[in-house]
């Protein structure tokens, strides 16, 4: 009997003492739980530190810089960040500002995606620097982009440097500008006489190695100018001579003269939009082979 009471004292012993022991490490794990969860709510805060700079667009990959010519050209960069970003985040590092320096600086915040930061820069005098985005506090740089200022190379018109257009006519003008990313502020494009050929349009696209210009003149009135494009900066120029003409006007018919062609059962007038392969006849002939009159040009009858 002893022994069966000692047997039952230590069963009950031991499972008062597993059930209190149970309960603590219930209450342990939840402990852990909540301070796991708010270690991670303090770790998923971004700081500015975490700002990435992530590319920069523009650059082709194929050329060592990244060449401008003098004018403004713009930098694009990927920024990676949770919240709207803003000019004050950013600075920049320009290794020689006498090459080049920032213009401006743009934001361009995404809601779904990474947010833009776009930079300006503008070219001072030939040569090759590099130029550092950077976050306020210096911890985030985007790696050094290369910049090679380049004067105009060369300046090619297309076609004949002389050339004859009619009065009141525009004629287009290609022309050639090397190298590539050449805009308005850096050619000067003018005629010797506007009062003879006036300068209507011109329009800039950027190719892989060059720069094409399309130019619209227009002969004012009779006589000869020359249409010249300059670099300003730099002597090279490429010109062009036009002529302007006024087209000779037609023969004056006499009351009975008309045209008629091979197939055609009508006649017509000079000038009639029908009028393709035609032989000039009399009246009287026309009618003598029962053609009637055109209704569009409205011939004699």
């Amino acid at each position: 009997m002893k022994s069966f009471r000692i047997i039952i004292s230590l069963l009950l012993f031991s499972l008062i003492f597993l059930s209190n022991g149970c309960g603590n490490n219930t209450e342990n794990v939840d402990n852990i739980t909540a301070s796991t969860s708010v270690n991670k709510s303090n770790t998923s805060r971004y700081k500015k530190d975490n700002i990435k700079i992530i590319k920069y667009e523009g650059k082709d990959p194929i050329l060592k810089y990244f060449d401008v010519v003098y004018s403004n050209c713009k930098l694009e960069f990927k920024v990676k960040y949770d919240e709207p970003l803003k000019k004050t985040d950013f600075k920049y590092e320009v290794s020689d500002k006498k090459i080049f320096d920032v213009k401006s600086i743009d934001i361009e915040n995404h809601a779904f995606a990474d947010d833009t930061v776009s930079v300006k820069i503008t070219g001072y005098n030939v040569g090759k620097a590099y130029f550092v985005l950077k976050s306020a506090d210096n911890r985030v740089r985007s790696k050094k982009i290369k910049i090679r200022v380049r004067k105009v190379q060369n300046i090619d018109i297309k076609g004949k440097s002389k050339r004859k257009i009619k009065l009141n006519k525009a004629y287009k003008l290609t022309t050639f500008a090397y190298p590539e990313k050449i805009n308005k502020s850096e050619l000067s494009i003018k005629s010797s006489n506007k009062s003879i050929v006036k300068i209507k349009k011109v329009k800039f696209k950027n190719e892989f190695i060059s720069t094409k210009i399309f130019i619209t003149v227009v002969g004012v009135k009779p006589g000869k100018a020359t249409v010249t494009v300059k670099s300003n900066k730099d002597v090279i120029k490429d010109k062009i001579k036009f002529t302007v003409y006024k087209p000779k006007h037609p023969v004056k018919l006499k009351s009975n003269d008309v045209y008629i062609t091979r197939s055609g059962i009508k006649y017509h007038s000079y000038g009639c939009k029908f009028l393709k392969k035609s032989r000039k006849v009399t009246l009287a002939y026309a009618k003598s082979i029962h053609l009637e009159p055109c209704k569009i040009c409205k011939p004699p009858k």
